[in-house]
């Protein structure tokens, strides 16, 4: 009894001690009991007194500066009022102004305090950079000052904005850049503090060398003529990219490497061109016999780099039962203004055949005349032509069918044309991107038929599958190519059957997996595609899809089709680079279960 006494006492004396311990207002700190531990009030943060209290903030030297960054200004500063005077505060405070690029001398923390009886005034000293009085842009050669300063953004009449100035100098080198001045740079932004002169200096990459090599037989003007730049000029990758493109569509180089190194003098540089030329110049001949047992005696000769000056010239003959020659001459420059040149007179027999429902009729054309063509540039990638022709046509077979007659009927056509072409493919050998087009007109008359014949011709070319670029030869990938071809004419007239349009066989730019000359018209549409896959680095595995017809007319009338119809040709084949020009081999197709092998020289298209 005397112990439970004991130990309610001392409950009760430690409730006493528990409820009579004073209890701090919050604010004023906090109490920590923890086991074992005594007791702990953390101090409340000293009241700021006047004499520490930022009570004014005054700014000087806004003038200039534009309203929207006057007003960023004094709203940092005005973070600093109302607050105890920390010096790290005003630090980061200049910091901020500095970081607005229009004010110079920050680093002398021009910032002065002044204790009033109401407590601190700060004040900030501002020194606003130099107000812009002219802009000059030097070492440009190349462009209109007045075009450059039209993308510079700093105004006159306002204080030098450092980052505005360095945001004007990459639009400058930007400008530069687009039109092919990859090598030019702005070297230096400058501005001068007593006349508030604001200059941005280009640096000009020159062509000091211009280095050909490669070309054992063809001549160095030759090359040096389809050159966009000179040396002296400034170095622009676009003209060196239009000079690469114009040697590989010249058709006698198998490829053009190009290298560009420093020149002797800084700010130089010396182009290097590499080419490797490929067989111009073909041959051949023989004898065999006609179909009476004759002997006939054929010969072929041409180059189309002729003495290394890019001029083809071409001879061919065959004497016998059939004499047939022909005779080619082209001359791509024929003067300072690139106006080129070509004549070709002939007299040729051609074996052909006619077919339709009744069977097949065969004959032989024959074509004598001339051909003169004049041409000139646009621009870098269009040319037009003149053209006149004179042509006796007519045809020979001992098949006495009256179908036959109109193609018998004896003819004259004396013509003028005019055509235009625009070619940027990055070559003419074997383009792999880019596309050609052309557009003619063909007036004939003048004594002879009187027709009226328009045509246009496009050819596209991508790369389905990217290449590679190796060290050698041996190295390098050729890419995948999607090729494609559309071409469409008209007749309006007397056109003589053997001037219409032919499609069908062999012949280029038609419908593969039929006869040669299966559909006879005065219209004509056709679409060839092909998906061309290198194999190895002279042959390419092809297939290919072609849809179109020839239409219309009193020849399509008897052989061919009268209305337009939808033909479809598709199979495949394979393109040989041989060292007398490009040899196609194809395997055509038609829905009607017939094939055909189509073999020829050059490429499709």
């Amino acid at each position: 009894m005397r112990k439970t006494n004991q130990v309610l006492l001392a409950m009760i004396l430690l409730g006493a001690i528990a409820l009579g311990h004073p209890v701090q207002a919050q604010q004023t700190g906090t109490d920590t009991l923890g086991p074992d531990r005594p007791l702990v009030t953390t101090p409340a943060p000293p009241a700021v007194t006047a004499a520490e209290l930022v009570v004014e903030v005054v700014v000087n030297g806004l003038k200039n500066t534009p309203p929207e960054v006057q007003q960023k200004v004094r709203a940092i500063v005005g973070q600093l009022k109302g607050k105890k005077y920390d010096d790290t505060a005003i630090d980061k405070a200049i910091y901020a102004i500095d970081d607005t690029g229009y004010f110079w001398g920050l680093l002398a923390r021009p910032v002065t305090r002044e204790d009033t009886a109401a407590g601190i005034r700060l004040t900030f000293d501002l020194s606003e950079n130099q107000v812009v009085t002219g802009i000059d842009i030097e070492g440009n050669t190349v462009f209109n000052a007045a075009e450059l300063l039209k993308l510079v953004k700093t105004q006159v009449g306002q204080p030098m904005y450092f980052p505005q100035m360095n945001a004007d100098a990459d639009a400058l080198d930007k400008y530069f850049i687009e039109h092919g001045y990859t090598l030019n740079r702005i070297t230096h932004t400058g501005q001068d503090p007593l006349t508030g002169r604001v200059s941005f200096k280009i640096f000009e990459c020159i062509i000091s060398k211009i280095i050909i090599t490669g070309n054992y037989k063809t001549k160095d003007y030759v090359i040096k003529r389809e050159m966009k730049m000179k040396v002296g000029e400034v170095y622009n990758q676009k003209k060196v990219i239009e000079t690469l493109n114009a040697l590989r569509r010249m058709s006698i180089f198998q490829d053009v490497e190009i290298k560009d190194v420093s020149g002797e003098e800084p700010g130089t540089i010396n182009l290097l061109f590499n080419v490797i030329e490929q067989m111009t110049g073909t041959g051949s001949g023989g004898i065999t016999t006609g179909s009476n047992a004759k002997p006939l005696l054929y010969l072929s000769v041409s180059d189309t780099n002729f003495l290394g000056s890019n001029q083809s010239i071409g001879l061919m003959g065959s004497f016998g039962e059939k004499t047939s020659y022909r005779f080619n001459y082209a001359n791509p420059w024929l003067n300072d203004r690139q106006t080129s040149g070509s004549v070709s007179l002939y007299s040729i027999i051609n074996p052909r055949d006619l077919k339709n429902s009744a069977g097949s009729f065969s004959y032989d054309e024959h074509r004598t005349g001339l051909n003169l063509t004049v041409g000139q540039p646009v621009d870098q990638t269009t040319h037009e032509y003149f053209t006149f022709r004179a042509d006796h046509i007519y045809g020979s077979s001992t098949n006495t069918d009256p179908l036959l007659d109109p193609v018998k009927a004896s003819t004259n056509v004396r013509s003028l044309g005019y055509s235009q072409v625009r070619d940027v493919r990055d070559s003419a050998f074997n383009p792999t991107k880019g596309y050609y087009g052309m557009g003619s007109i063909e007036v004939a008359g003048f004594g002879g038929n009187s027709f009226t014949k328009v045509q246009a011709e496009g050819r596209y070319y991508y790369k389905v599958k990217p290449g590679k670029v190796g060290k050698t030869r041996a190295e390098t990938k050729q890419p995948w190519v999607y090729a494609a071809h559309l071409t469409m004419g008209l007749i309006k007239g007397d056109a003589p059957y053997l001037d219409q349009f032919l499609a069908g066989g062999t012949n280029t730019n038609t419908i593969r997996g039929y006869s040669d000359d299966s559909f006879p018209g005065k219209a004509m549409f056709v679409f060839n595609s092909e998906l061309r896959v290198p194999l190895n680095e002279t042959l390419q595995g092809v297939g290919f899809l072609d849809i179109g017809d020839a239409f219309g007319g009193s020849f399509a009338a008897n052989f061919g089709d009268a209305d337009a119809r939808v033909r479809l040709g598709y199979g495949i084949g394979l393109r040989l680079n041989s060292p007398i020009g490009p040899i196609r081999l194809d395997w055509g197709f038609n829905p009607s279960g017939q094939n055909r092998i189509h073999f020829g020289m050059g490429a499709t298209y």
